[in-house]
């Protein structure tokens, strides 16, 4: 099923007003992001995640959703004025020049399963 929800950055910022408890849900979401890479990692992608909730989840799917969810907080962040957009934008080519001389310098390797 599929819900598509459309809402401002206004509505956001009305919806999240304490940033103080945004910016812990960022930290939650983090950790959960950290959660299911690790699991991607130890058990590969299409392995499925022990999840009550979601018993036929995939690891893969797993880290979407997580991915997802700290994206919406961000998205939250932004809208509250904590984050600004650009230069969040801004931070991204940089990381992928780090990302790149960093897999240079070690080598990449292809795991079973990634």
């Amino acid at each position: 099923m599929e819900i598509i929800v459309k809402i401002t950055k206004k509505d956001l910022a009305d919806l999240f007003p304490d940033n103080r408890l945004n910016l812990e849900e960022l930290a939650e979401e983090a950790a959960e992001v950290i959660q299911a890479k690790s699991k991607v990692c130890r058990f590969g992608l299409q392995d499925t995640f022990n999840n009550s909730l979601d018993p036929d989840q995939t690891n893969q799917e797993k880290l979407e959703a997580e991915i997802g969810h700290f994206l919406a907080v961000v998205d939250v962040l932004v809208a509250t004025n904590v984050l600004r957009y650009d230069r969040l934008e801004d931070a991204k080519p940089k990381k992928w020049l780090k990302m790149r001389m960093w897999q240079k310098y070690n080598g990449t390797k292809e795991r079973e399963g990634l």
